[in-house]
Formats: C-alpha cells, sequence, structure tokens
C-alpha cells in the first residue's frame, strides 16, 4: 500500500494556515513533546519520542516540577505547563506512542552511501532524523517532511 506519510517536526509556523494540509497525511509522525492543534494539524498520528521522554512520560510519569526541573533549561516554563497538561489529557490519543531508537547511525549512513550523498552522521541521529531513515526503508511509501530542521 502506497501512503502518504509526513513526518512533522515542531517547528512554529504562524503565518500559514496549515491544519487542513497536515490532516490530509495517511501518517503523520510527531515528536517528543509536540502539542496537536497548534497550527499543526489536529490528527494525533504517531508520536515517536527520545530515550528520557520516554522514560520520565511513558514508563514513568515524573510531576510537573521534576519536568520543569530537567527542561526547564531548554523549553520555557510556560510552554512545559502546557505540555504536561496537554499529554495527560491526550495521551491515548496517539495512535502509537514508541521510542525511537537514536542509535542507527551506521545504518543511517550505508543508506546514504546507497543514495550518493557526500553526508554522513558523524554522531548518534536526532529521534527525527531516526524517523525519517526509518520510513525511508520501506519503498512503498510517499515521505514528505515538515517544520523540521535537517540540520543540528
Amino acid at each position: 500500500m502506497n501512503n502518504k506519510i509526513l513526518i512533522l517536526g515542531n517547528k512554529p509556523y504562524k503565518n500559514f494556515k496549515l491544519n487542513s494540509i497536515i490532516d490530509s497525511f495517511d501518517i503523520i509522525y510527531r515528536f517528543n513533546m509536540t502539542i496537536v492543534g497548534k497550527n499543526n494539524g489536529t490528527k494525533f498520528g504517531k508520536l515517536a519520542v527520545c530515550n528520557h521522554v520516554y522514560s520520565n512520560f511513558v514508563d514513568n510519569f515524573v510531576s510537573r516540577d521534576e519536568m520543569i526541573s530537567l527542561y526547564g533549561k531548554e523549553m520555557e516554563t510556560s510552554y512545559l505547563d502546557e505540555w504536561y497538561d496537554f499529554f495527560q489529557q491526550n495521551k491515548k490519543n496517539f495512535e502509537d506512542i514508541y521510542y525511537q531508537s537514536e542509535h542507527c547511525s551506521t545504518e543511517w549512513n550505508n543508506m546514504l552511501s546507497e543514495y550518493g550523498s557526500p553526508y554522513k552522521f558523524s554522531k548518534m541521529a536526532s529521534t527525527g532524523h531516526s524517523t525519517i531513515f526509518t520510513n525511508l526503508r520501506e519503498k512503498n511509501n510517499e515521505i514528505y517532511i515538515a517544520c523540521f530542521t535537517l540540520c543540528p
């Protein structure tokens, strides 16, 4: 089956109305601490999370104070507060929440060589990059990437 897959990063867009475009895809992958419905579509899709997000919010659920202590230097407290409530209320709406292994850089570099790319991963691939490459292995799908930064 040929699915239209959208790998949707968390970069916000404010000047374009994107909900209907994003919702038109068959499968949507989202990442880590995303909040659905913020001009990023209304379909929940699949949530790929890194090791520490999986550990802190899927295996165990840390308190709001612990979350702010863990992530408060990287993200705004107001966003963390909003995400904490959103995730508690909506985690069952995702088709799947899973840990995307980030330890496949050798496999991804082999794929890049096959594509003739001069670029290679010099360190562990991010959750987003790993999700892209995992989907590229499936040859029968159309893959689109949006709101995603490809370079660190």
